[in-house]
């Protein structure tokens, strides 16, 4: 009687025992690779296809990173001497006293535009910026999901710039 050695508890021979430990460790890595990707993808944004954030959904349009480098300006000057600039897939805007807040796009609606800094607020609140896409209007911001808004100035393209 040809009879298999048995390793393994419960009757398993051994070689089950090594088959089990390497799909383990397989899977494990593959959900260690797929947090990292994740995690990288949150440290560098894109800009991608978003309904715009605006209270109207029925007014929503898209855009896309070709959208906003071909039809919308990318650098705009503010009366108070800020910025607000695309750069590396956020809107940066920078005040006169070249401090830099990073907001993400949230798109446009045909007229304005609409961006988002997370936990930007003095008690840890979103701040939303929304500013003329074309330029040659009042810029404003919202630290109550958007339910309302002060101006923080007259947004103009910068065409030196753009």
């Amino acid at each position: 009687m040809d009879e298999q050695p048995n390793d393994g508890q419960g009757g398993k021979p051994g070689i089950f025992k090594n088959m089990t430990a390497w799909v383990g460790g397989a899977t494990a890595l593959v959900v260690a690779l797929g947090g990292l990707a994740t995690a990288t993808g949150n440290l560098w944004p894109k800009k991608e296809s978003v309904e715009t954030a605006t209270s109207n959904p029925a007014s929503t349009t898209t855009t896309t990173d070709a959208g906003a480098a071909n039809e919308e300006p990318t650098y705009y000057k503010v009366d108070d001497g800020s910025t607000l600039r695309w750069v590396q897939g956020m809107w940066v805007w920078t005040d006169k006293d070249g401090n830099k807040y990073r907001y993400a796009d949230k798109g446009a609606d045909g007229a304005n535009s609409i961006a988002v800094l997370q936990a930007g607020g003095a008690d840890g609140e979103d701040v939303w910026l929304r500013w003329p896409t074309a330029g040659g209007g009042q810029a404003s911001e919202s630290h109550d999901n958007q339910e309302t808004w002060t101006d923080v100035g007259e947004i103009t393209v910068d065409d030196d710039q753009g």
